[in-house]
């Protein structure tokens, strides 16, 4: 009978069954208890019951108070060799990347734009004014092509970091590791909490514009205004299928799956006398923030475009409140992709209803 497996509350999965001892063999006596590389020993009997091994290849993972930077990892071919599991180290390498992915970006639009330039003017003295090189660059950023390219260039450098840690780091499986998991109440709870937070979103904003804050400058408040201006079957594909349908998928695999089970795995193993509620803190808070910082505008000159940080921020937390009570991201999915294709269609259809 295959052996069962069950979460606990860092989202980690481990083997019930008995242990199974580790063979003092080459491939699996390397680095047991994080010694030189070329170090080889056999495990001791707490070591070995600390790494239990699944059936199917690669499931085998590792308690955050185990105290071990190694996990046993079953190749398909039946060997067997340690690695550190994934954790903190990839988060880390995936903003990087991050970071490089909108250089690389910045890079190319700038040569794009300086394609479309008249050096020879420039040589001559007659160069455009700053604000008509603004009107360009802007020109050229909102185009279709380009920002679909950009979204699929930033989506599939996630991808590429997130199936690494799951493929050579972890259970290979990104329901385990990153709870990716769905119910099939999911879209209904998905609809009804997204658009409950609508409602909360129109109240703050009303509120701020109508009561409290009446004459602020909130210029730059709508973050999703590239998605919103697409026309025809541009809007289909960027609007909807990526602001709407892509976009909440990554962003919750990436922000809710990867980086706050990232913090919970870090802190688990390096701060082992905190308590869950300290570890879940931290990860949910940091995790939201950056989801919060993500969504900048590049300036917090004007009320509008801080309150992007903060509303996103805030819509972060709350995602990542409902993915640590649920353990997975399956809902989250749902909440994200109906609150963002909802504000897209509202967007659209508030010149036509007068609001």
């Amino acid at each position: 009978m295959a052996p069962e497996a069950h979460e606990n509350e860092f989202g980690f999965w481990r083997d019930v069954a008995a242990p199974v001892a580790v063979a003092a063999t080459p491939e699996t006596a390397t680095n047991v208890t994080g010694k030189d590389e070329g170090e080889k020993s056999a495990p001791s009997e707490t070591q070995a019951a600390h790494v239990s091994v699944l059936p199917k290849a690669g499931v085998v993972t590792l308690l955050p108070t185990d105290n071990i930077d190694r996990l046993l990892l079953t190749t398909k071919k039946g060997r067997s060799k340690l690695v550190r599991p994934w954790g903190m180290r990839n988060v880390l390498y995936s903003l990087l990347g991050f970071i490089g992915v909108q250089v690389v970006l910045a890079v190319a639009l700038l040569g794009i734009l300086l394609t479309q330039l008249d050096l020879g003017g420039l040589v001559s003295g007659s160069s455009l004014t700053s604000e008509q090189l603004s009107k360009k660059l802007t020109a050229l950023v909102t185009t279709p092509v380009v920002i679909l390219l950009g979204q699929l260039l930033l989506y599939g450098s996630w991808l590429a970091f997130i199936a690494f840690a799951s493929l050579r780091r972890g259970n290979r499986s990104f329901a385990k590791d990153f709870g990716l998991r769905f119910r099939w109440y999911d879209p209904i709870a998905g609809a009804l909490i997204a658009w409950g937070l609508i409602a909360l979103e129109f109240l703050v904003q009303y509120l701020l514009q109508h009561v409290l804050l009446p004459n602020a400058d909130y210029r730059g408040q709508d973050n999703g205004a590239f998605l919103t201006s697409q026309q025809g079957v541009w809007f289909a594909i960027i609007g909807i299928g990526i602001g709407g349908i892509v976009g909440p998928f990554f962003e919750e695999l990436y922000f809710r799956g990867f980086i706050m089970r990232g913090i919970q795995r870090y802190l688990g193993r390096y701060a082992p006398k905190w308590a869950p509620v300290a570890i879940n803190t931290v990860a949910v808070v940091v995790s939201s923030a950056i989801f919060g910082i993500f969504h900048f505008q590049g300036s917090f000159a004007t009320l509008g475009l801080t309150l992007v940080v903060i509303i996103t921020g805030s819509l972060g937390l709350i995602l990542a409140l409902i993915a640590l009570k649920t353990r997975r991201i399956g809902m989250t999915i749902f909440i994200h992709a109906f609150f963002n294709t909802t504000t897209v269609l509202l967007a659209v259809l508030a010149p036509h209803l007068g609001s």
